[in-house]
């Protein structure tokens, strides 16, 4: 009887910490830069659309912060082709918390390559950069980013192209503080010149679904509980159908990686163990 209500207990409380919540832009998501940039289409499928041009960009944020999940939006970048403007979708801590830890995907232009990089209260630099097989601009595609105590997974329509271990142990650095879902529009000249004559650029979004546990610093292992299905034992490791498909995308698809470049393995431990 013990057993039943301690399940029952737990049940309600992931009720109350986890939002999966369909496609209610507001329920979940709030803008929070660039609100002249910024317009919501609300109806069947809310759709959110971020604007860039010489006056400047726009944002979104998620209203909470999160310690474990999977982050899911469907995407359609600017169909104008330029460099130097960065769509994205990622997760990142609170400015104000003095952390700098951030799960990137950035479009680096609107030519179809797309950037992943995580930041664990460092200057980052685990940069991976893709082709990808498909025009982004053409059509929404889904970017997800599955985060446990195990290992931080960026999907493109549900197939695996960037994998971070939890190698903690031989001192790699893992993401593990609060953080909270941004989607912006901006323009960096590390990306390139952007071709203005050919403004405005706007990036369309859907699917404003959140499944993850919200952060409670009274509670702080509560995220770990493997009774969140993002933690179970199946999610500690990409399956051998998923191995199969990250290193074919690899070989095809990825043209940069951190880990290959001169040093890296004295830098970020990892690079010297298996990433998959």
């Amino acid at each position: 009887m013990a057993s039943i209500l301690f399940h029952i207990i737990f049940f309600c409380l992931i009720l109350r910490t986890t939002t999966a919540s369909g496609s209610s832009f507001n329920q979940n998501y709030e803008p929070y830069f660039g609100l002249d940039h910024f317009k919501l289409i609300q109806g069947g499928q809310d759709e959110a659309q971020l604007t860039l041009d010489q006056n400047g960009g726009a944002g979104f944020r998620s209203k909470a912060e999160y310690q474990s999940g999977r982050f899911h939006i469907r995407m359609k970048i600017p169909r104008q082709k330029t460099r130097g403007i960065i769509p994205n979708f990622y997760l990142i801590s609170r400015e104000e918390s003095g952390i700098h830890t951030e799960l990137d995907f950035e479009f680096l232009g609107t030519t179809g390559d797309l950037q992943t990089n995580m930041f664990a209260n460092d200057l980052g630099g685990r940069e991976q950069h893709f082709h990808l097989w498909f025009d982004p601009s053409e059509d929404f595609h889904s970017y997800s980013i599955l985060w446990n105590q195990h290992q931080v997974v960026f999907l493109v329509d549900n197939i695996p192209i960037t994998v971070y271990k939890n190698n903690s142990a031989m001192g790699a650095k893992f993401p593990s503080e609060p953080l909270h879902i941004e989607a912006t529009i901006w323009n960096g000249t590390w990306v390139g010149n952007v071709d203005w004559s050919v403004s405005p650029f706007t990036t369309s979004y859907r699917n404003f679904e959140i499944t993850g546990c919200q952060a409670d610093n009274a509670n702080p292992e509560k995220c770990a509980s493997p009774e969140f299905k993002w933690n179970a034992e199946d999610q500690w490791d990409l399956t051998p159908q998923q191995k199969q498909k990250l290193e074919n995308i690899r070989k095809k698809y990825m043209y940069y990686d951190y880990c290959n470049q001169p040093n890296a393995k004295s830098k970020y431990p990892e690079c010297a163990v298996s990433r998959s």
